[in-house]
């Protein structure tokens, strides 16, 4: 998308009781973020690309995660819907999970894209009516090689405070690199794309190819060559009516960096079995 998944409507009928997103609230507004930037993106697949097995896409349960990671519990699961059932023109497709702990709820996704480049997850959620108060990229050392993740704090004219952390990595496994500029467009996840302009990375799109030579070599060393060159989101979304604190902030990117791996290896196995057959 770019795609993503953006918010859910939460009551508090205390302020300080733990927040519990509404799973199918959520996925509706989302679906509605990642149309609202399809189309200002003017990103139309074709029919062959919709969203399913069919595109070679990967079908989820709802123990491919854990019961328990840290001090998060699964609640409940949402599998993707039957491509049938799905938007004309949607492209992503959306497996998510609900985990609580002491002191929030956090929704958990896996985004299946049709996109060829970086998705910015932020601009759905702004399409939904959350005001980006900060967005940083971290980064975390993973299999010989460094994997970014953005973490961005929101709020919304309800008063109610957000964190949204994801990652994008390759159809081969490989992390895609996060843009510095969060209004970024046509990022191919080029370690030499990150601070050009718009109009230089819309040239880049033109005359170079979209995956750039490392992502490239890592697709043969996988066997994979022959499957897409797509991206794959991951994220973790958790909204509370009071300003989230540091503890919250540091639960909430916990428990990205393990479910973002989960979805890794997953992916990686699944990808494997379609190139063996």
């Amino acid at each position: 998308m770019p795609n993503a998944q953006c918010l859910l409507n939460t009551e508090h009928s205390v302020p300080d009781a733990p927040s519990s997103p509404r799973l199918g609230w959520w996925l509706t507004a989302i679906v509605l973020g990642m149309v609202a930037m399809q189309f200002v993106s003017g990103r139309l697949q074709p029919e062959k690309q919709r969203p399913g097995t069919e595109r070679n896409d990967l079908v989820l349960s709802e123990n491919h995660l854990p019961a328990k990671i840290g001090g998060w519990t699964r609640q409940s699961f949402e599998p993707a819907k039957p491509p049938k059932q799905l938007p004309e023109g949607q492209y992503w497709w959306t497996h998510a999970w609900t985990y609580q702990n002491s002191k929030c709820s956090s929704i958990v996704a896996f985004d299946q894209l049709g996109l060829h480049e970086w998705h910015e997850l932020t601009v759905c959620y702004q399409a939904k009516g959350w005001r980006i108060d900060s967005r940083t990229i971290e980064s975390e050392s993973h299999s010989g090689s460094s994997w970014d993740y953005v973490v961005t704090q929101m709020s919304n004219p309800a008063g109610e405070s957000a964190l949204v952390v994801f990652s994008v990595f390759w159809g081969n496994g490989q992390p895609m690199n996060a843009p510095h500029d969060p209004a970024v467009i046509n990022f191919t996840g080029r370690e030499e794309d990150r601070d050009k302009g718009i109009w230089s990375r819309m040239t880049n799109r033109i005359t170079e190819p979209q995956i750039s030579s490392n992502v490239q070599v890592g697709l043969e060393n996988r066997g994979l060559l022959g499957l897409e060159n797509r991206g794959l989101q991951c994220q973790v979304f958790l909204v509370s009516a009071k300003p989230l604190d540091q503890e919250w902030i540091s639960d909430g990117i916990q428990l990205h960096l393990t479910t973002r791996q989960k979805f890794q290896e997953a992916w990686l196995l699944h990808a494997k079995s379609k190139v063996a057959n």
